[in-house]
């Protein structure tokens, strides 16, 4: 008896877990699709995608605006992390985006970091270089 009651309230939780998750990924799915964003990923505030060219002739790069912190006793990044809504370089540059379109972080991006959508897309933008640069900016040098 005991053993029933005990199988059975977990798989109550269960599947209220598994509820829960699939409510949020249909909600997320809606969302996407409401706003034209289910097939090709796109820059969060300005709508660019990865095959536009920027103002100044360079191709779009998409990546994600980033927090982070040092640990000012070892000078070692010990905090990294991401709303992962997708944003392009220029918008993180110029136009100083520096939140989640739905305010998910706490604090201000410290740094962008390219994303990797695929290997034209990366060569073209520049992405190897501004990946080494936020790279050397998340771990100075001692």
């Amino acid at each position: 008896s005991t053993s029933t009651s005990t199988s059975t309230s977990t798989s109550t939780s269960t599947s209220t877990s598994t509820s829960t998750t699939s409510r949020g990924a249909m909600k997320m799915a809606y969302v996407l699709t409401l706003n034209g964003l289910d097939h090709e990923p796109c820059c969060m505030t300005t709508r660019a995608l990865r095959h536009d060219t920027e103002s100044d002739g360079s191709a779009t790069v998409l990546g994600w605006g980033i927090e982070h912190s040092v640990n000012p006793r070892t000078g070692v990044c010990d905090y990294i992390t991401t709303c992962g809504e997708l944003l392009s370089y220029s918008a993180f540059k110029t136009l100083h985006v520096r939140r989640s379109a739905f305010h998910e972080n706490t604090k201000d991006y410290t740094a962008f970091i390219p994303v990797y959508l695929d290997r034209a897309h990366f060569e073209e933008s520049g992405g190897l270089k501004r990946l080494l640069a936020t790279s050397r900016a998340l771990v100075p040098a001692h």
